[in-house]
C-alpha cells in the first residue's frame, strides 16, 4: 500500500535507501582523508550500483549445513549481477557452530571474494583459537592459503573493476559452450585459473567434482587430472578440492605475516601450470600501494611462458618466461613508473608444474643490457626439494630459486632441456 511520488510502489525503490547510505558513508570517508585514502564500507543493504562503493554480505544466516551449501549459489548470483565483492558470514550468524561445520565454512570462504567470520552476541564464541587443536590447525591452513593467494585475488579485482568480470564465477562463465553445466552451482571458478568445490556435507569422505576440458592440477598434490569428466575426489577434514588450470600462471606471496599490510613489500612466487596441448601459459599480476586512490604506483603485468625449440637442437622444447608491463585495466597507456616502489618488488621463486622433460639449465637474460646468467633450480629427484612445491609428483616440477628478477627490469627466463654448448652461455 506504500506508494511514492509518481505512483511508484515501495518495492521498486526500497533498497535504494541502502545504496544512498553506504554511498554517503564512502564519500564521507574519502573526504576525511582529503580524497587520498580508499574507503572501505560494508553493507547488508544494497542495490544495482552498490559495487562502486561497498562490499556486501548475504545477511544473517544460520550455523547450518544447508546455509553453507546455499551460500555458494547466493554468491554466484551476486557476482553475476556485478556485486563482485561479496561473502557470507563464516560459521553462520545465528546458532552455535559445531567444529566440523566451522572448519568447512572457513575452507569454503577462504576461496570466496569477501572473507569474514561473524556471530550473534548471544551465541558461543567461534574464533578459530577456541577450537581443539585438530580443528585449529586445519582452519589455520585455510587462512594461510587465503593470504598466500592475495596477489591473485588483488589482480582479479583490478581486472574486474575495469571490465566487470566476476571474480567468483559459475563454471559456464568461462566455458560457455558447456550447456550441461549451466545449472551447476556447488563449484565455481576464481578467475580463469582456479576451480573450487567446497565440502558442504557433514562427515563427507568424497565429493563429486566436474572438471571442464583441459588439464587440471590438484591444489594439494599437483597431480594431473584430465578434464571433461566428473571426478570422485576423496576428502578428509583437511581437504578442500581446489584445482589449477593448465595453461595459466598464478601469482602468490609465500611468506607468512600477521597481516596483509605487512606483506605489501614481500616478493612474489609465480606458479606456472602447463598444458601439453597448448604452446605455453599466461597470467596477470597487478600491484600498487594498496591504500591510496592514486594510480601513480599502479603496475599491471602480463606474464607469459612460451615453448621454444632447443636452440642447440640437442633435446626437447624448452621455454621462455617473460613479464611484460602493460596498461593497467581500464586504460590504454602506460603510466609513469613509480621507481621507489618498483625498486623493492621482485620475484623470489618460480614453480613450473607439468614440464614434460627435465631441464638442463635455467638462464636469465636482461633484455636491456644483454647480460646472461644461470640461476639455480631444483627438480625431482632432489634431497633439498621443498615438499610444498612438489606435492606427490615425482617429475614434471621445477623450482627456480632466488632468480633475482626485479619487476622494474626487462628480463626473460629461459628453460633449456638440451645440452647447451658453453659458447652459447
Amino acid at each position: 500500500d506504500v506508494i511514492h511520488y509518481g505512483g511508484r510502489e515501495n518495492r521498486e525503490v526500497h533498497n535504494i535507501y541502502g545504496l544512498h547510505v553506504h554511498r554517503a558513508s564512502w564519500e564521507g570517508k574519502l573526504l576525511q582523508s582529503a580524497g587520498q585514502e580508499r574507503p572501505f564500507v560494508l553493507s547488508r543493504a544494497f542495490f544495482a550500483g552498490s559495487q562502486r562503493t561497498a562490499a556486501v554480505w548475504t545477511g544473517d544466516n544460520a550455523a547450518d549445513w544447508g546455509h553453507l551449501r546455499v551460500s555458494i549459489p547466493m554468491l554466484l548470483s551476486l557476482s553475476l549481477t556485478g556485486i563482485t565483492f561479496c561473502g557470507a558470514d563464516v560459521g553462520g550468524f545465528f546458532g552455535n557452530t559445531e567444529p566440523e561445520l566451522l572448519v568447512r565454512w572457513f575452507q569454503a570462504a577462504a576461496y570466496q571474494p569477501f572473507f569474514r567470520s561473524h556471530k550473534h552476541l548471544d551465541t558461543k564464541r567461534h574464533e578459530p583459537w577456541t577450537l581443539p587443536e585438530e580443528y585449529l590447525k586445519v582452519v589455520r591452513a585455510a587462512v594461510v592459503e587465503r593470504y598466500n593467494l592475495l596477489p591473485y585475488w588483488y589482480t582479479m579485482f583490478a581486472r574486474s573493476e575495469a571490465d566487470g568480470q566476476p571474480v567468483m564465477a559459475p563454471i559456464w562463465y568461462h566455458f560457455r559452450h558447456l550447456t550441461s553445466v549451466y545449472d551447476l552451482d556447488n563449484e565455481y571458478m576464481i578467475g580463469e585459473a582456479m576451480l573450487v568445490r567446497p565440502v558442504t556435507s557433514a562427515g563427507a569422505r568424497h565429493v563429486d567434482v566436474y572438471l571442464p576440458p583441459g588439464v587440471w592440477y590438484s591444489g594439494s598434490t599437483f597431480e594431473t587430472v584430465q578434464g571433461n569428466q566428473l571426478v570422485q575426489f576423496p576428502v578428509d577434514l583437511s581437504s578442500t578440492p581446489v584445482f589449477y588450470r593448465g595453461g595459466w600462471i598464478v601469482p602468490r606471496r609465500e611468506r607468512i605475516r600477521r597481516s596483509s599490510w605487512l606483506m605489501r613489500n614481500d616478493p612474489f612466487t609465480l606458479f606456472v601450470f602447463l598444458d601439453p596441448a597448448q604452446n605455453g601459459s599466461h597470467g596477470y599480476l597487478y600491484d600498487d600501494d594498496y591504500h591510496s586512490v592514486s594510480r601513480e604506483s599502479a603496475r599491471f603485468y602480463h606474464v607469459t611462458y612460451v615453448l621454444h625449440p632447443d636452440p642447440a637442437n640437442h633435446g626437447a622444447a624448452g621455454g621462455r618466461l617473460r613479464m611484460q608491463r602493460i596498461p593497467i585495466p581500464g586504460t590504454t597507456e602506460l603510466l609513469e613508473r613509480d621507481e621507489m616502489r618498483s625498486s623493492v618488488q621482485y620475484i623470489e621463486r618460480i614453480v613450473f608444474i607439468g614440464l614434460q622433460v627435465p631441464i638442463q639449465r635455467a638462464t636469465v637474460i636482461q633484455n636491456t643490457s644483454g647480460e646472461r646468467r644461470n640461476v639455480e633450480f631444483v627438480q625431482p629427484p632432489s634431497e633439498v626439494a621443498d615438499r610444498r612445491y612438489f606435492g606427490n609428483r615425482q617429475a614434471g616440477v621445477v623450482v627456480i630459486q632466488n632468480p633475482g628478477l626485479m619487476l622494474s627490469s626487462d628480463w626473460e627466463l629461459h628453460l633449456v632441456t638440451g645440452l647447451e654448448l658453453k659458447a652459447e652461455l
